[in-house]
C-alpha cells in the first residue's frame, strides 16, 4: 500500500504539493454527517472513519489544516490509539509540506 493522505474535510484552498505525499482522501467528505467535535465521541468517530480506509500509522499522513478544535481532538485521538501519527505540515517560509511524526518510531 502506498502514502495516503487524510484530510480531516474539505478545504477551500489549493491542496497543490500535498498529493507528491499520497493519494488525497477526506475523513469527511463534502456533506458527511458526523457528531459535532464537542461531542464527547468525536475522536471515536474519527478513528472509525479512518480504520474504513484501513489506516496505517507508519505510512498515512494526517494534514494539519482545518478546524483547530477538530483537529486536536483528531490528531490526539490518532496518536492514543496507534501509538504514533504522521502529519504534513505547511512552511510558509519554505512554501512546501514537511512531514513529522509523533510518537513511536520518529521519523
Amino acid at each position: 500500500m502506498s502514502n495516503r493522505v487524510f484530510i480531516l474535510e474539505p478545504v477551500k484552498f489549493s491542496l497543490q504539493g500535498v498529493e507528491s505525499f499520497g493519494e488525497l482522501l477526506y475523513v469527511f467528505g463534502k456533506g458527511s454527517r458526523r457528531c459535532s467535535v464537542f461531542d464527547q465521541h468525536f475522536g471515536e468517530v474519527v478513528i472509525e472513519q479512518l480504520e474504513t480506509y484501513d489506516y496505517d500509522p507508519g505510512k498515512d499522513f494526517l494534514l494539519v489544516t482545518g478546524k483547530v478544535v477538530a483537529l486536536s481532538v483528531s490528531v490526539a485521538s490518532i496518536a492514543a490509539a496507534y501509538g504514533q501519527i504522521r502529519l504534513l505540515l505547511f512552511s510558509a517560509n519554505l512554501q512546501k509540506y514537511i512531514p513529522r511524526t509523533i510518537g513511536e518510531g520518529l521519523e
